[in-house]
């Protein structure tokens, strides 16, 4: 489960940004993950969760976004959604 690395990552990420920020206290982390990266948003909440739950990040909720691939026709100059 590649999902459960991409979250310890971002869990690093976060945690050099709050001590950056003098953050103390964390209430939601939000990403954007593309249709097509093969990422499961469940399995990613739930390894948040699971990595989480004896930080001080404790509590905090991961909101996913996911981006629709969009292409592009050069003929017509339309976006759609593949």
């Amino acid at each position: 489960m590649h999902e459960m690395s991409i979250v310890q990552s971002l869990i690093s990420i976060v945690e050099e940004e709050m001590i950056k920020n003098s953050a103390i206290t964390l209430r939601s982390v939000r990403v954007k993950i593309g249709e097509m990266s093969g990422i499961v948003s469940e399995a990613m909440s739930t390894c948040f969760e699971i990595l989480i739950e004896n930080s001080d990040m404790k509590g905090a909720v991961l909101n996913i976004d996911i981006e629709p691939l969009i292409g592009y026709c050069r003929k017509c100059k339309n976006e759609f959604r593949i």
